[in-house]
């Protein structure tokens, strides 16, 4: 039985900027979830290695958290010190005692939806978790696994205790890169990343 609803967004967060934390807040608005959790990944199956070590990453993770509320650090992958498989990640967190009686919800990219039916295990994934997409331009739904679309919800009948849903949500800010960010892609970056990631950033020469 599922007394409590929360999220896990995970990423390399390679840094983490605007786009991840309008996300975040935004879902929370919705009051489908009491607490989101942000979760750094350690080797991510899909996506490039990250830049930045593992302590940096986790530092600015931190600074954000302690910045906002209801978004908690999740250092599980980073100890976990392996390929960060959601998955795997969902099944032992299930045996971790702040997630007893806990729904999970994944916040993702619409990037992530499109290739999910890759992912490791990822209909059995669905048998425990929810997702969370937040839109972003230039994709198709008629790209989508028809196996997924069927299971596209709205957040009028969206049921965080159940599992299985599909929810997509607007985020203007959304379609914005860490890597374009590392690629020094914009005159600044002031508006693109938190004051606190920057200031850390330049405090230990990152990227």
């Amino acid at each position: 039985m599922y007394n409590r609803a929360v999220g896990i967004f995970g990423g390399t967060f390679d840094p983490f900027h605007n786009g991840h934390l309008q996300l975040v807040r935004s879902v929370l608005k919705l009051g489908i979830l009491e607490r989101i959790y942000l979760m750094p990944n350690y080797i991510p199956p899909h996506k490039p290695q990250p830049v930045a070590d593992d302590r940096d990453r986790l530092a600015m993770i931190n600074l954000v958290c302690a910045h906002e509320q209801n978004i908690f650090p999740l250092d599980f992958e980073i100890r976990r010190q392996s390929v960060s498989y959601t998955f795997e990640t969902v099944s032992k967190l299930s045996e971790d005692e702040r997630f007893s009686n806990t729904r999970i919800t994944l916040l993702i990219g619409m990037d992530s939806l499109i290739n999910f039916t890759s992912w490791y295990h990822y209909e059995q994934l669905l048998q425990q978790v929810n997702l969370v997409v937040a839109r972003r331009p230039h994709y198709d739904l008629a790209d989508l696994d028809q196996c997924l679309k069927s299971r596209i919800t709205g957040t009028e009948i969206f049921s965080p205790f159940d599992a299985g849903q599909i929810l997509l949500v607007d985020n203007p800010s959304v379609d914005l890169s860490s890597s374009e960010i590392r690629s020094h892609k914009f005159n600044s970056i002031d508006n693109l990343i938190p004051p606190y990631i920057i200031d850390y950033i330049k405090q230990h020469r990152i990227y």
